[in-house]
């Protein structure tokens, strides 16, 4: 376990700096944007505030800049079509450069949201429009989409819409890049396309690790807060709060390096797992390459124990053809289980391949299950409790003592360790086995 107290420390200030309740963004003339609006080199400045009014397409070799502390919009009135769902999609060959700053974040919001007003809109307040979409170049193991799926390279089409190259991804560009996004709030979104088909708060697909992904907070998305649909983009402090699916989701054989993910999730919701992992959604399984991405010093806080969360309330869900890797974290305040790894992953746990070692584990059930409950009664299995009860794992099962957990805009809220914390007991700061990149300053930096 790595120093806790400064990790938690820096994501509060991360949390406050992008102000899930202050408006310190000026909102000046508003300008409706289309489709039409983006053509060449775009720059967005923080004297408007922009409301998107439909699909709006980075495309190939185009270009959108936008300033710290600009305010984006989706028109939650607009009705209609696929294409009429009001989002921001970046497509294979274009480029977004999102680079907001602590005081002056870059907020994506519905056009009801007053972002000056910290009260007129809420936890479950969701799906009031679409999202952000980047489509990117890099590689993928399957395609749902059958023209996709025999191509060399794969493509596949964004959440089964339209076939045609704006909602294309997927390729063999590994480093390809779709620009920055980096101090940008994205909030009150995930409207359903269509049944089955709804928009995360930040989707990330067939995105290469050329792409900055950095300090990305989603906030009261219907759907997951952030979706990695294959591809290599490595990604640090991003923040799920009170999405009503998964925060986290993994699918297509995603292969990044992740830092300081943060969740919180909301007291009632649908599904509400921490992370859905998954590897290849197209039957047979066993494609390459797997999902084998790594998260490192992660916080998760589920829905409350005890809460009237009747919903699966799981931290993780590790399906067919993953390879996670977890280390170094804190998972507590869940509802149901630690663990389900769901039989068609079964194989993949027992070559090694899934690993979540070094994590403190505490706080699961309806509120009788106390910290130090047998590992039986939140897992789904003996091969999920081999996570448990293997020492060398030293995932711990035990209160992580968070100096507070508060899911209401009254300042209760600090997921740092109390004194008396196992998360700050040296005997149990570990020594990460795979440590990729270990220089000051690089993606798994431990001395934020």
């Amino acid at each position: 376990m790595m120093n806790m107290k400064k990790l938690l420390r820096s994501r509060l200030g991360f949390l406050a700096g992008l102000g899930l309740l202050a408006g310190v963004n000026a909102q000046g003339a508003q300008i409706d944007v289309f489709n039409s609006s983006i053509t060449g080199n775009v720059v967005w400045t923080r004297d408007n505030t922009y409301i998107l009014k439909e699909m709006v397409f980075v495309e190939n070799g185009e270009t959108l800049t936008i300033e710290a502390g600009t305010v984006i919009k989706g028109d939650a009135n607009a009705t209609g079509s696929q294409k009429l769902i009001p989002s921001l999609v970046v497509a294979r060959g274009g480029k977004l450069f999102a680079e907001g700053t602590p005081t002056q974040p870059i907020i994506f919001t519905a056009s009801t949201d007053d972002v000056g007003n910290p009260s007129d809109l809420g936890i479950n307040d969701r799906g009031l429009w679409g999202g952000v979409v980047l489509l990117g170049k890099a590689g993928i193991n399957s395609s749902k989409n059958v023209t996709g799926q025999a191509s060399s390279p794969k493509y596949d089409v964004f959440e089964g819409l339209i076939e045609e190259e704006n909602f294309r991804f997927g390729g063999s560009d590994d480093e390809d890049s779709s620009g920055v996004l980096r101090y940008v709030s994205i909030r009150h979104g995930g409207r359903l396309i269509e049944v089955g088909k709804e928009i995360n708060g930040l989707s990330l697909a067939g995105v290469g690790r050329g792409t900055t992904v950095e300090y990305v907070e989603v906030f009261a998305n219907e759907d997951d807060g952030f979706e990695f649909f294959g591809g290599t983009v490595n990604t640090k402090y991003l923040v799920a709060a009170f999405c009503n699916d998964d925060s986290f989701d993994t699918d297509q054989g995603y292969r990044g390096k992740n830092q300081f993910w943060f969740v919180i999730q909301a007291p009632t919701g649908t599904r509400n797992y921490g992370g859905e992992f998954a590897g290849d959604p197209v039957s047979p399984n066993n494609r390459t390459p797997l999902s084998d991405f790594t998260v490192y010093n992660a916080t998760f806080i589920g829905a409350g124990v005890g809460s009237d969360n009747t919903t699966d309330n799981t931290v993780f869900d590790l399906k067919e053809d993953t390879a996670a890797k977890l280390y170094n974290s804190i998972f507590t305040d869940y509802v149901r289980d630690a663990v389900k790894i769901q039989n068609n992953a079964t194989n993949r746990f027992s070559a090694g391949d899934i690993d979540l070692r070094n994590n403190i584990w505490g706080l699961f059930g309806n509120g009788t299950v106390t910290p130090t409950t047998v590992v039986a009664d939140i897992v789904n299995g003996a091969t999920a409790q081999a996570l448990f009860t293997e020492s060398v794992r030293t995932n711990l099962l035990t209160n992580p003592m968070l100096k507070g957990i508060s899911r209401t805009a009254n300042g209760g809220l600090d997921p740092r360790p109390n004194t008396g914390s196992p998360a700050l007991t040296p005997a149990n700061i570990k020594t990460t086995p795979v440590r990729p990149e270990r220089t000051v300053g690089g993606p798994l930096d431990r001395s934020v």
